[in-house]
């Protein structure tokens, strides 16, 4: 399971609006979609936080997928109205155990990684 969360969000509503935050929010969507869609199962998690299921891959596995992801991202810049912006984002991956009791117990322990992430500076892959 990985949990991202698109790297200084806020600024982005602050300095150009929600309009445009709207529309960042839109295609980051479009192209988490479009690399993970149709194998896995994507979502919206609330704000500028998304999930991915990466049923049947181990965590080695999920970690590069999620990591060439994560370079396309930065490499391909967000068309907007405010015009191109540059956005990374954070993600956390925890692998599935079999002591796991329900899916809270695994987006938490996606959730501590999202937060090393975050704190070894951003835009980075934490497994």
């Amino acid at each position: 399971m990985g949990l991202i969360d698109i790297d200084f969000f806020k600024k982005v509503n602050d300095t150009h609006g929600h309009d445009v935050g709207d529309q960042v929010l839109f295609e980051f969507a479009k192209r988490l979609k479009n690399a993970f869609g149709q194998h896995f199962t994507v979502a919206r998690f609330g704000g500028e936080e998304f999930v991915v299921a990466f049923k049947g891959l181990d965590g080695d596995r999920a970690f590069t997928v999620m990591d060439k992801f994560r370079q396309q991202v930065n490499s391909q810049p967000f068309i907007t109205d405010a015009g191109e912006l540059t956005i990374s984002f954070s993600c956390g991956i925890a692998k599935a155990e079999s002591t796991d009791t329900n899916l809270d117990t695994l987006l938490h322990r996606a959730d501590l990684c999202l937060y090393e992430a975050k704190e070894a500076g951003r835009n980075k892959v934490v497994l």
